[in-house]
């Protein structure tokens, strides 16, 4: 039984029923334009929307093309005329300008995306240390209610390591290389960034919530957090090329004294309202390590060695999510979307991008341009919500089938398998090789083989936390990270 707003599942602890809050109520759609305002042409005329004949000027926003408000703007009354009325009154005249101005609207907020994703927008995104988390988490608490959607990515060294034997499907392996690399490496950084219903991030200015605006300071609004972790590139396990990609732009010494600890951050996101919440949908790239990551933290615990436990874990904290990767792939594979074949649309905007391109690269061909310079958790947040917002629009005409999509995760599964439908590995088959993780240096990892994977020196493998009882170690497996899975069943 799905969970209700701040309900709470058997066995978890009553965290959070005290910020029960009725729903802030939505704004009021934007009033249309009334006929008479419309009609009355002189209002255009100094501004050149009255040309002298039907072939002067085109209208680029009619409904039909360019052709469709030709008839319309000619004098005299003797152009098109509908239903609606005549001319810049027709009904193809308004929804002529009603287009244009979404396009236009769409396009602003494109370039607001844009400019926040390469740090021209201060303010937009705020750093959130140790000394400033209960703060913002409840600044997060109260913009939640209205900003439900969440698009989430976390940084962490990659993929480092692979489980060995044999297993019983792709989804099974693809799992267990999740949970050998979750559970060894730490994450240095998650980004969250907050989308309305219709994918609007909050406003920099003029909030109508007055319990923000006093917690804000009178200073631009934040639309993206980057919670920055306790880390330590000589005790965390690490590859070099990563601390040496990530020392360009991050501040060691200020992560591990003032870094945030996992343990508290899990804490209050478990009363924050944004999980255990199927009211607050989440978006992420690749959800299985994203939220694999969150679950280690708020549970306190390693991943379970079940891939079917773990599902059960991530739709209890988790009521609803879309996974990116899972959308683009079975889109991709069927050529379908919502049970009904593409769109035009949408077929060209598949064809035109490899099947293996990077998430990045899947953006660009939905027009969502690639944040600049070294990728951050923050930005990479923006980019993968905008991304999915740009995917429901143009591949999925505007709605995504909840049945069908919600709560999918993407475990590597052939193009289009449904959760539960995977492909076997015939038993003589070698592990396949890890997919559909992207590092955060802008490279796209094959799983490691028996070389050595470049390990940061003077590195061990972590033992158990202190703060984690009877947890043993956070390494699976009995051989450690590298020893040998053995899955021998059916």
């Amino acid at each position: 039984m799905p969970l209700g707003r701040y309900a709470v599942q058997q066995g978890m602890p009553a965290t959070f029923s005290q910020y029960q809050q009725p729903h802030y109520s939505h704004h009021p759609q934007q009033h249309p334009v009334s006929t008479a305002q419309l009609s009355n042409t002189s209002a255009f005329s100094s501004h050149n929307f009255i040309p002298g004949n039907s072939n002067a000027a085109l209208s680029a926003f009619s409904t039909n093309g360019i052709n469709g408000l030709t008839a319309g703007l000619g004098g005299g009354g003797g152009g098109y005329v509908d239903s609606g009325g005549a001319g810049l009154a027709s009904h193809s005249a308004q929804m002529g300008f009603a287009r244009g101005a979404a396009m236009q609207q769409q396009q602003a907020h494109e370039n607001s995306v844009h400019n926040i994703m390469n740090g021209k927008r201060p303010g937009r995104i705020r750093e959130v240390w140790g000394n400033n988390l209960a703060q913002e988490m409840a600044t997060l608490r109260l913009l939640v209610e209205k900003y439900p959607y969440i698009s989430l990515d976390v940084l962490f060294p990659g993929i480092t390591a692979r489980p060995m034997g044999k297993f019983v499907d792709k989804e099974e392996y693809h799992y267990q290389c999740t949970r050998c690399n979750v559970d060894m490496l730490k994450a240095l950084k998650l980004g969250i960034t907050l989308f309305s219903d219709d994918g609007q991030l909050p406003p920099a200015e003029g909030f109508d919530m007055p319990s923000v605006n006093a917690m804000n300071g009178g200073v631009a609004y934040p639309c993206t957090w980057q919670f920055n972790f306790q880390y330590s590139p000589a005790q965390d396990m690490a590859p070099s090329d990563f601390l040496e990609e990530q020392s360009k732009h991050t501040d060691w010494e200020m992560h591990e004294n003032n870094g945030i600890d996992p343990f508290d951050f899990g804490a209050l996101l478990m009363s924050s309202g944004l999980v255990l919440n199927e009211d607050v949908t989440w978006l992420s790239a690749h959800a299985a390590y994203d939220f694999g990551h969150l679950v280690k933290i708020m549970l306190c615990r390693a991943m379970p060695i079940s891939k079917d436990e773990f599902v059960n874990l991530i739709h209890i904290c988790f009521p609803s999510f879309y996974d990116i990767k899972y959308l683009r792939t079975d889109v991709t594979a069927t050529q379908s979307a919502n049970g009904s074949p593409l769109s035009q649309q949408a077929t060209h905007v598949l064809n035109n991008c490899l099947p293996a391109a990077k998430m990045e690269e899947f953006g660009e061909c939905l027009n969502i341009k690639r944040p600049e310079g070294t990728l951050e958790a923050s930005t990479l947040s923006v980019h993968r919500g905008s991304v999915f917002w740009s995917m429901r629009r143009v591949l999925f005409g505007g709605e995504i089938n909840k049945e069908l999509y919600n709560g999918k995760l993407f475990f590597g599964t052939a193009g289009g398998a449904r959760f539960g439908q995977s492909e076997a590995i015939p038993g003589n088959q070698s592990t396949p090789n890890m997919n559909g993780v992207t590092l955060y240096n802008g490279v796209s990892p094959s799983t490691p083989g028996a070389a050595p994977v470049g390990m940061a020196p003077q590195q061990t493998t972590p033992g158990p936390h202190p703060q984690i009882n009877n947890s043993g170690s956070l390494t699976p497996g009995a051989g450690g990270a590298f020893g040998s899975f053995q899955y021998n069943r059916g």
